[in-house]
């Protein structure tokens, strides 16, 4: 996917928050009580400032298991991590596109597709103190012209007149993170109350799942592994693309970012060559601080020696053990 369709994507997005995305939007946080009926209206123009100041990232095909393994995973992201203090997101707002979408099951056990993600900084009213929140604002999309998921298909079977109103973009999770509200399991059970609200208003045909995934775990996954760099866990890499020239301008004028940022898994380390001597590295090994002679060209056109400090640093390809002996420690470089 080149970066000119993740910016065609993210504005695509923006327009349609403006009309048929942004009413289901807000039909979607009343129903899963991110805001009050009151507040509704306040959800999508949120959402469209984060998207059109977010900064876009594309996460690759190999990188979206990475992310659905890091969901499940609780070593990492445990039950009692406190979100978004602990794990903070990569930039105020943002614009995540999945190569290929994470699969997330709803409340029926119907499988939902998860094609874009974004954040954005929010105040929240807590519906029983009344009490304005700080947090961030999320929201998961489904991308029904590259692949329909099963609720948009059998929405769209039962209402195929409805299909050219609806829009391309449908949502599938809005939640509020609030500061310090703990990231909590991996699945949630299903309340008594929420079974007869939703057997109440669509029917008990299928019957409500008795435990649900966790949405708050996709969001928090995925800021962990964006803010992860090569040094840390060895787990991703990144790059910035930028997009043809005349994307980048059109992007501009509609005061979006131009430039991409790539998410890719990192690939196995690989023995290197030790420049000098040839000798393969299959290892890291710490480097002492010391001083080395560099030969400098001068103002005269002549070579002059110039010593030079060398920070203390690890050298051997990332990923592999770090080995650390009496005679290494002795080195001087």
């Amino acid at each position: 996917m080149r970066p000119a369709e993740v910016l065609r994507l993210q504005a695509s997005l923006l327009d349609e928050l403006a009309g048929p995305a942004g009413v289901q939007l807000q039909a979607t946080a009343v129903e899963q009580d991110v805001v009050s009926a009151d507040e509704r209206d306040h959800v999508s123009q949120l959402c469209m400032a984060h998207v059109r100041f977010g900064r876009a990232y594309l996460i690759t095909a190999h990188m979206t298991a990475a992310v659905a393994y890091r969901i499940q995973d609780t070593e990492r992201l445990p039950p009692l991590l406190h979100c978004p203090t602990d794990v903070e997101p990569p930039h105020p707002s943002g614009f995540v596109l999945f190569e290929t979408p994470l699969t997330v099951p709803e409340i029926r056990g119907r499988i939902q597709l998860c094609h874009a993600l974004t954040w954005g900084r929010a105040l929240s009213r807590d519906p029983r103190t009344g009490v304005r929140r700080g947090g961030w604002l999320c929201t998961t999309w489904n991308d029904v012209r590259r692949e329909p998921d099963e609720v948009s298909r059998i929405t769209l079977r039962e209402y195929p007149d409805k299909a050219s109103v609806l829009g391309r973009w449908w949502p599938v999770h809005s939640i509020f993170l609030h500061h310090d509200q703990r990231l909590g399991d991996v699945d949630r059970p299903t309340y008594p109350q929420e079974r007869q609200q939703l057997e109440d208003k669509y029917g008990a045909d299928p019957p409500v799942i008795g435990t649900v995934s966790n949405p708050r775990r996709m969001h928090v996954a995925v800021w962990q592994l964006l803010t992860e760099t090569v040094h840390v866990r060895g787990a991703t890499d990144q790059e910035i693309a930028y997009p043809d020239r005349g994307t980048g301008r059109w992007a501009r004028r509609q005061h979006m970012q131009g430039d991409i940022t790539v998410i890719t898994l990192r690939r196995p380390a690989e023995p290197v060559r030790h420049p000098g001597t040839g000798t393969p590295l299959d290892h890291r090994v710490p480097v002492k601080q010391h001083r080395r002679t560099y030969w400098c060209k001068g103002e005269d056109g002549l070579l002059h020696p110039e010593k030079r400090t060398i920070g203390a640093h690890i050298r051997g390809p990332a990923g592999t053990p770090l080995v650390v002996t009496d005679k290494l420690e002795r080195l001087s470089r």
